[in-house]
């Protein structure tokens, strides 16, 4: 740093008025404890700092203790001032603590206007010369239902519908069956459920939220009638009085709730409603996400405390501004778990399965995380802070609407599954239907119960994967205990699915030959009208070469895969099993080889079988990646049933 008059404080040397960092960001250390930071009251960086610290648990804990403190200060060039703290000597490569200090404007009746959320803020001027290098953004205001925060979105949104392109978006959208209206804006009047009709214009807004279990209040054959009457709002799960109120807020009259518009105990009306979900997302103006929340009955609408204003400094600022504590660490955990990045226990929705479909088949989507409010829609990402983005950031899945130049996905159908199998599903009969709709989106033609039948081959070279939750949970695959899909199939195993990487999946690589064939398959529907839903029953038939192996000892967790060895006399296989508990040692199996690796000392690819109950036809239990060639010498070619 440049030669400076001396510092006025002995503690923090003033650093908060040095403007000269360097671009590429710079850090102070102090070495200190708490009673020196608060006897330096005269300083208002010191007791920003003090008082900062003390936002946090962690930080109230280590003031008691008064132990030695080390800080650091960080500073992107008037773009982000950042407080880490931790106790005893420095490692530079251990951060316990942070939290950001910013100078925000005070919004107010008779305020000068001032930005708006969502404005893509870049740090504002102000004048307050002893805080020089902290940056000045809008501070977040504790509830999300602030006027300014109406305004601005709304503006925001209507740019979107101007200036943006979405392929979901079609005027003559089917309207759902039923829809809740929420009545006047004041909440004068109890909502209730509607019919609609082919006259029913009024755009509409739809909720995506987690149930967490079975929601007591919801629409049953017995209470149609009645609710057609009036929803009772105080008697409604808290999930759907904040989405009535944040309805009624943007101005928005009707909105649709899967737990208000299914007849919940009729199954005829579930799978027909679940047919028409993708109409029904891709329909609604906005998609309401309660990102934040993890049940229906823990709402999404709480007070947020991400910025904390430190009303101890206020004699100090000049008039309308405040200097707030940042909650650094909650706004990036929320903005990852939106953004593909991080999964994050913050946003409890986005690892529960229904969400992904119904958040790619949004037009636009508004979550309410924990920290702030985020708006997405295929073009992007922007949040209400908008502090360190610059434009839009795209979740890898929304890729399945961008096309290459001959007209395909620039995501490949394993991509989405493996997304859409990292989440949760509270009953794994729902595992197709839960992405059915992406599935018709996708354009799949020849659908086989989870698998593109224009891929097959690559397709049913999945693998279960051992995974962990956000909540370090470690998850080991295993099959359903009640028919969900042939097993063949990834959807009939409960857990995280992959295949290998993109290049090893290149399906326009000629370093791969296909070496069996499809000849034949069938799949039973639960509904004949969506053969994208559920499924009773079904088979293949492929043809290629197999060779009979023996199961070595039992299978075992290896890394993130189940394995297990499979001998064929002195020859090894390693194989992948779909489950930890089958097969068991010594039993024979057969192996199918679907393709070879040419560029690669022709490794096989291919099935893991064995023999099922019923006569003549066979159950995946595995699969095989680069086994080596001489395995399979003296292998027949041979027609093989998969059920």
């Amino acid at each position: 740093m440049s030669a400076r008059t001396p510092p006025a404080c002995s503690t923090c040397h003033d650093v908060g008025k040095i403007e000269n960092w360097d671009m590429r960001g710079s850090s102070h250390e102090i070495k200190t404890t708490f009673i020196a930071l608060k006897a330096n009251y005269t300083c208002i960086l010191c007791t920003a700092i003090w008082h900062g610290v003390q936002c946090f648990p962690r930080g109230q804990e280590l003031f008691r203790q008064n132990k030695p403190l080390t800080l650091r200060l960080l500073c992107f060039k008037h773009e982000m001032f950042r407080v880490r703290y931790e106790l005893g000597p420095t490692k530079p490569s251990v951060v316990e603590y942070q939290f950001d200090l910013i100078l925000s404007p005070k919004v107010t009746a008779d305020s000068p206007a001032v930005p708006h959320p969502f404005k893509s803020q870049r740090p504002l001027s102000h004048d307050v010369q002893e805080l020089s290098a902290v940056p000045s953004y809008l501070a977040i205001p504790s509830t999300p239902l602030s006027e300014n925060t109406r305004t601005a979105l709304m503006s925001r949104i209507s740019d979107c519908t101007d200036n943006h392109e979405h392929s979901r978006a079609t005027n003559s959208h089917i309207m759902p069956d039923r829809l809740i209206d929420t009545g006047p804006a004041d909440g004068t009047q109890n909502p209730k459920l509607i019919i609609t009709t082919s006259q029913t214009a009024k755009p509409y807004l739809a909720l995506s939220h987690c149930w967490g279990g079975t929601m007591p209040f919801r629409l049953l054959t017995s209470n149609l009638s009645s609710l057609m009457q009036s929803l009772p709002f105080s008697a409604l799960p808290k999930n759907i009085q904040d989405a009535i109120t944040v309805t009624r807020w943007l101005r928005f009259r009707y909105i649709w709730i899967d737990s208000f518009c299914i007849i919940q105990d009729s199954t005829s009306d579930w799978l027909a409603q679940a047919a028409k979900m993708g109409d029904i997302y891709a329909g609604a103006f906005l998609t309401i996400s309660a990102t934040r929340s993890a049940s229906y009955s823990a709402g999404f609408l709480g007070t947020r405390r991400s910025d904390i204003e430190i009303s101890a400094v206020n004699g100090m600022l000049p008039p309308r501004w405040g200097l707030y504590v940042r909650d650094s660490d909650k706004l990036e955990a929320g903005y990852n778990s939106i953004s593909g990045a991080i999964p994050s226990p913050v946003s409890p929705l986005c690892k529960r399965a229904w969400c992904f479909q119904e958040r790619l088949l949004a037009q636009r989507v508004l979550h309410f995380l924990e920290g702030e409010l985020a708006l997405e829609c295929e073009e992007g990402l922007v949040t209400e802070c908008d502090e360190e983005q610059d434009g839009y950031d795209t979740p890898p899945e929304k890729q399945i609407y961008q096309k290459n130049e001959d007209g395909l996905p620039l995501v490949m159908w394993e991509t989405l599954v493996e997304h859409y199998t990292s989440r949760q599903l509270t009953y794994h009969h729902d595992v197709l239907p839960a992405i059915s709709a992406v599935a018709r989106d996708y354009q799949i033609e020849n659908y086989i119960a989870g698998l593109d039948g224009e891929n097959l081959m690559w397709n049913l070279l999945w693998k279960a994967l051992i995974w962990k939750t956000v909540y370090s949970e470690v998850k080991i695959p295993r099959r359903s205990n009640d028919y969900v899909a042939p097993t063949f199939s990834w959807a009939s195993v409960i857990g995280q699915i992959g295949w290998e990487s993109a290049e090893s999946l290149d399906r326009a690589s000629a370093s791969f030959e296909f070496v069996s064939s499809l000849q034949d398959w069938h799949v039973s529907l639960e509904d004949l009208s969506n053969q994208f839903g559920r499924v009773k029953d079904g088979w293949i038939k492929l043809k290629g070469p197999t060779l009979t192996v023996t199961m070595g000892a039992r299978a075992r967790v290896d890394g993130d895969l189940v394995k297990g060895s499979l001998y064929c006399g002195s020859r090894k296989i390693v194989g992948c099993f779909d489950a930890l508990d089958d097969p068991s040692a010594g039993v024979s199996l057969k192996c199918l080889t679907l393709c070879l690796n040419m560029s690669w000392y022709y490794q096989h690819f291919g099935l893991i079988l064995k023999s099922s109950q019923l006569s003549g036809v066979y159950e995946r239990v595995g699969c095989y990646w680069g086994a080596a060639k001489e395995v399979f010498d003296g292998s027949r070619e041979e027609s093989v049933t998969i059920v």
